[in-house]
């Protein structure tokens, strides 16, 4: 894994970087995404900053459908660190009949 992140490292700075910095995403855009959407969060992610609660409070305040997953023990990679855990909590979101249209 270490050894493709280096070969997609140009990709990643060339490329994707650049094109965050241009993208918008405000609170007028959030409230218009009606769709069930799921928000985790690593349950020490403030270890590494506030920055990843933060967002995952604004998501929750912000989105109309928003759930959230925090993951105990993890942080900003929980995929990483507990795979399982991290599936099961995106299986179950998944699992759950899809909300009724309006």
């Amino acid at each position: 894994a270490f050894a493709q992140a280096v070969v997609d490292a140009r990709t990643v700075f060339d490329g994707e970087l650049p094109g965050l910095d241009r993208w918008s995403f405000h609170e007028a855009d959030a409230r218009t995404i009606d769709q069930p959407t799921l928000s985790i969060l690593g349950g020490d992610s403030d270890a590494i900053g506030r920055r990843f609660g933060d967002a995952h409070r604004w998501l929750l305040a912000t989105l109309p459908n928003a759930e959230e997953v925090v993951l105990p023990g993890m942080t900003h990679l929980p995929q990483m660190q507990d795979p399982v855990l991290t599936t099961t909590a995106i299986t179950s979101f998944w699992a759950r009949p899809p909300m009724p249209v309006a």
